[in-house]
């Protein structure tokens, strides 16, 4: 439900609800109080035991993995292995390559 709210980028430059670590950016600011009031008491509604720790240790897991998304895109990689115009070079070898399109190649005919 917070993700509805809030975006990647928004979620990765927050430190969730405010409470920081001592290891957390001390630009980083936390997710508007409103919004995650409003979606606690949307839970809450659901689920009367639903506990303001437990929103708090969602929205900070929830910045946190919007880091780490981030930081390790695999992208980056994905293109240093593979050279221009010839896509995936290093997952299929001479032997997994396919054959053109097209009807399929008769034999000439045995004379």
């Amino acid at each position: 439900l917070l993700a509805s709210f809030f975006d990647r980028n928004t979620l990765a430059n927050s430190c969730g609800t405010g409470i920081r670590s001592s290891t957390n950016d001390p630009s980083r600011k936390p997710l508007d109080s409103r919004v995650l009031h409003a979606v606690k008491f949307y839970c809450q509604n659901f689920a009367p035991n639903f506990k303001e720790s437990e929103m708090n240790a969602i929205a900070a897991d929830m910045c946190t993995n919007a880091r780490r998304v981030v930081r390790k895109s695999w992208m980056p990689k994905l293109k240093l292995l593979m050279a221009d115009g010839d896509p995936y070079p290093s997952f299929i070898g001479d032997s997994g390559k396919l054959e053109p399109d097209g009807p399929p190649h008769e034999p000439p005919p045995f004379e």
